[in-house]
Parts: structure tokens; sequence; C-alpha cells
């Protein structure tokens, strides 16, 4: 379990005597790949594509927590992996495709299973407060169908959520069994 970072492939690079800086080199990816994947969140959602994008990757990838916890790599590539998670809910939420959504929520559930699943309860908070942000998606709608309308999207986020859980059963169950 704590080896399933992918990261974790470059160490095998360097001798043993530099495991020391390989696990610095893959710090400094992890927090750089951090960066890039919330500018392609912020690419995504928000059409955002200009200097404030880099700004607040570069935020993203220097908050207080990857300082904090810098200290264990492992509990990083989480934070790597949120914001192509949210980015594939919204594509969920808007009827496109769910495979960066699913595959991506299962390497963050896989990678990493104590912060998995606290991304999992912001998901249902992100779901929840984007379906009641954008209720006039479905204002002209009649009641019955606005009704039909948010349950479809509801069960659409509920089973896309339970196909990324269930990519992650492949190291869940013998972690949960050796326990």
């Amino acid at each position: 379990y704590y080896l399933c970072s992918p990261y974790n492939i470059i160490a095998l690079l360097f001798p043993r005597d530099n495991l020391t800086e390989a696990i610095a080199l893959i710090e400094v990816l992890k927090i750089t790949t951090a960066g890039a994947t919330f500018a392609v969140f912020c690419r995504g959602v928000f059409n955002k594509d200009d200097y404030g994008t880099v700004a607040l990757s570069v935020a993203y990838a220097l908050n207080a927590y990857f300082i904090a916890y810098s200290w264990d790599v492992m509990w990083l590539d989480c934070l790597v992996l949120l914001p192509l998670i949210v980015y594939g809910l919204e594509k969920v939420m808007n009827g496109k495709s769910p495979l960066l959504y699913c595959i991506t929520l299962g390497l963050a559930v896989t990678t990493n299973y104590y912060i998995g699943y606290m991304i999992c309860i912001f998901l249902v908070l992100w779901y929840a407060v984007r379906t009641f942000e954008n209720n006039n998606r479905y204002s002209h709608l009649t009641p019955d169908k606005k009704t039909t309308a948010y349950l479809k999207n509801f069960l659409r986020f509920v089973w896309t959520s339970a196909v990324g859980g269930l990519l992650s059963m492949w190291i869940l169950i013998p972690t949960a069994l050796s326990l």
C-alpha cells in the first residue's frame, strides 16, 4: 500500500546511497505536477488561461498543506489528483464523459485511502454546492422534469463515484484484510 504512488518508480533510477535525493526529486515533481493539474482545472472549469491561472496554480502547489506534509511524501499524491478529480466531476455534472473522474478518483483512493476518503467527502460537498449554484440550468423545465433532471444527475454522480471507488478495490481489500 505504501508503494502505490506512481512517482516511486523514480526511486528505482537512483542508487541506494542517493535515496534521499530521489525522495527530494519526487517531492519537487509532486509539487510541480500539483500546480500543473490545478492549471488544467482552471482552464477546464472556469475557461481561464491567463496570469491569474498561473498565480493560482503556484498558490495551490505551495499551499500550507504541501509545506506541512512535505515530510510525508505519500500524502501529496491525492492533492496532485484533486484538481483533475474535481474537473472530471464537473464534466460528469455537465453530462460529458465520466472517464477522467472515475480514473482519477480510483487512483487517488488507491494511492492513499486516508486522503482518498476525505476527497470523497469533499466531492459530496462540491456536488451539492455546484448543483444548487447551477440551479438555473434546469429553470426552463417543468417541476416534474426538473426533479427528474436533478435525480438523473445525482444518480450519474453516485454511479461514477462508485466506479471510481471500485477501481481501487484491488488494493483496498487486501489492505483491509491485513489490518
